[in-house]
C-alpha cells in the first residue's frame, strides 16, 4: 500500500512539473499571464486611487525599461538638437536613472519570487534516534516532504498583489527620476542659453561705453565737455563690466551644472545654438488634468496607496488558518497523504492590531495622494503662468528693444548738435541694452516654460505609451 501510494504521487509530481514546463493555460492562469484577474495595463496604472481595485503592472515584459530605450520622441519646437542629444545620453547614464532602474529591475524579481508561492513546497528532514521497537540501534532517518498550499485566506493573492505595486511604483519612480533629470538639463539649458545671449549684449554695450569714453575723453582735452561728462561715461562702463561679469559667472556656474548632469567633462559648448529658439503660443486649456493623468510622481504614489492596500490584506489572512496538501515519506511510517490544516498565533492579539495598524497606513498613503495632486496642480499652473507672462512681456520688450535702439541713435546726433546732453545719451544708451535684456529674458522664459510643461505633461516622454502597443 505504501509503496503504491509513493508511485502515484510520483506520477502526479510528474504530471505536475510536465504542465508546468509545457506552459499550460492552468498553470499560465496561477502564474498571472494574459488570462489571469491579476493581469493590469501598465500604462494606465489602475489600482486603489482608481477604484479598480486592481494592483501594479502584469508583467515585467509590457514595457521596455532599458534606459537606452528612452528615446524621448517628439520633442517640442523648442528643443534643439543638442538639449535632446543631452537629455538622451543623461537619461541613460547618470547614475540616478541607474539606480532607479536596478530598484525596478529587483521589483520585477519580487514578483516572479511571489508568483512561486503557489507552487508546491519541498522539504527535507534528519531524525537522529530508535526508530524501532525491535532494536536498540541508534540511526538517521530522511524525511521528505512536499506541501502544496491549497487556502491560506487570501494571503498569496495578497502578496502578489503587493508585489505587483511595488513594481508598478519602482516603475514610475524610475519614470519620476528621468522627468526630474529631464527637467534639469532642459532648465539649465535655456539658463545658458539666457546667460550667454545676455553676456554678448552686455559685451556689445561694453564697446558702446568704451568708444563713449574715448570721445569723452577728446572732448575733455579740448574743453568742449565738463570732467564731470567724462566720469559719468566711465562710471557708467564700471557698471556694464560688472554686469558682464556677474553674467559669465552665472554662466560658468550652469555649464558645471551641465557637464555634471551630462557626465561629460569635455563637454563642447560652442554646439549650443547662438540664438534663443523662436517663440511658440501655445493654448494650454487642460493642461493640469494631462499632468494629473502623467504624472509619474503621483501614480508611484497611488501605486504606494496599492501597496499599503495589499499589506493590510496581507494582515487580515494572516489570521485565518492555511490549508494544504501534504505527502510525507520516511522509513518509520512510509508515504502518507492528507490535508494539512495550520494555525498560527503571533504575540497574542496582536494580529488584531496590525489589522487596524495597516487600515491607518492605507489611509495616510490615500492622503499623501491628494497632497501630491495638490502640488502638481502647482507646478504646471506655475508653468503655464510664466509662460503666459513671458509671451505679454515680449511683445513689449520686443517694441521697447526697437523704439530705444533708434533713440539712443537719436540722442547720440542730438548731442553733437547741441540739443541733447551728455546725460541723454548715457541714460538712452542704458535703457536700449536693458530693453534688449528683458527681450531675452522673455524668449528664454517662454520657450524653457513649454518645454517644462511639454514634459511634466507627458507630450514629451522618455518612454512610449505602453497602452499604444
Amino acid at each position: 500500500m505504501r509503496s503504491l501510494v509513493y508511485f502515484d504521487m510520483r506520477v502526479w509530481l510528474s504530471v505536475f512539473g510536465a504542465l508546468l514546463v509545457s506552459g499550460s493555460p492552468a498553470v499560465a492562469g496561477v502564474l498571472g499571464n494574459a488570462g489571469s484577474p491579476l493581469k493590469q495595463d501598465l500604462a494606465t496604472g489602475t489600482g486603489l486611487a482608481s477604484g479598480k481595485g486592481v494592483y501594479g503592472p502584469p508583467s515585467p515584459k509590457t514595457v521596455s525599461t532599458d534606459l537606452a530605450n528612452a528615446s524621448w520622441q517628439d520633442p517640442p519646437s523648442e528643443v534643439s538638437q543638442v538639449l535632446l542629444d543631452v537629455v538622451r545620453s543623461t537619461s541613460a547614464s547618470h547614475p540616478a536613472a541607474r539606480a532607479a532602474q536596478a530598484q525596478f529591475r529587483a521589483a520585477t524579481s519580487d514578483v516572479s519570487a511571489a508568483q512561486w508561492q503557489r507552487f508546491p513546497t519541498l522539504s527535507t528532514q534528519l531524525s537522529y534516534g530508535n526508530l524501532s521497537q525491535q532494536s536498540q540501534s541508534y540511526s538517521i532517518a530522511p524525511t521528505v516532504t512536499v506541501d502544496m498550499p491549497l487556502w491560506a485566506g487570501g494571503k498569496i493573492d495578497a502578496t502578489l498583489n503587493r508585489t505587483r505595486a511595488q513594481q508598478w511604483a519602482a516603475f514610475m519612480a524610475l519614470n519620476e527620476t528621468l522627468q526630474v533629470l529631464a527637467l534639469n538639463v532642459s532648465q539649465t539649458y535655456f539658463d545658458i542659453l539666457r546667460l550667454s545671449r545676455r553676456e554678448s549684449l552686455l559685451g556689445e554695450s561694453i564697446r558702446e561705453h568704451e568708444q563713449l569714453v574715448e570721445t569723452m575723453e577728446r572732448r575733455v582735452r579740448q574743453e568742449v565737455s565738463p570732467f564731470s561728462d567724462l566720469e559719468l561715461a566711465q562710471s557708467r562702463l564700471a557698471q556694464i563690466r560688472q554686469e558682464a561679469d556677474i553674467m559669465r559667472a552665472q554662466r560658468l556656474a550652469s555649464q558645471r551644472f551641465f557637464i555634471e548632469l551630462a557626465g561629460n567633462e569635455a563637454f563642447d559648448f560652442t554646439s549650443f545654438p547662438s540664438t534663443p529658439p523662436e517663440v511658440v503660443a501655445y493654448e494650454w486649456s487642460g493642461v493640469e488634468n494631462e499632468a494629473l493623468a502623467y504624472d509619474p510622481s503621483l501614480r508611484r504614489q497611488s501605486a504606494l496607496a496599492d501597496v499599503a492596500k495589499a499589506e493590510g490584506d496581507m494582515t487580515k489572512a494572516s489570521i485565518f488558518p492555511q490549508v494544504s496538501a501534504q505527502y510525507s515519506h520516511n522509513d518509520l511510517f512510509g508515504s502518507r497523504v492528507g490535508l494539512v490544516v495550520k494555525l498560527q498565533s503571533v504575540g497574542g492579539l496582536s494580529q488584531f492590531s496590525a489589522v487596524e495598524s495597516a487600515r491607518l497606513r492605507l489611509e495616510g498613503a490615500i492622503d499623501q495622494i491628494a497632497g501630491v495632486q495638490r502640488q502638481v496642480r502647482q507646478q504646471v499652473s506655475n508653468d503655464v503662468i510664466e509662460n503666459d507672462a513671458a509671451l505679454a512681456r515680449l511683445k513689449n520688450s520686443s517694441v521697447a528693444a526697437a523704439t530705444a535702439g533708434r533713440i539712443k541713435d537719436s540722442y547720440m546726433r542730438q548731442f553733437i548738435s547741441g540739443r541733447r546732453s551728455w546725460l541723454d545719451v548715457m541714460n538712452s544708451l542704458r535703457e536700449s541694452v536693458n530693453a534688449q535684456l528683458n527681450e531675452v529674458d522673455a524668449i528664454v522664459s517662454a520657450s524653457a516654460s513649454a518645454v517644462r510643461i511639454a514634459i511634466r505633461t507627458g507630450a514629451w516622454r522618455p518612454f512610449k505609451d505602453p497602452s499604444s502597443e
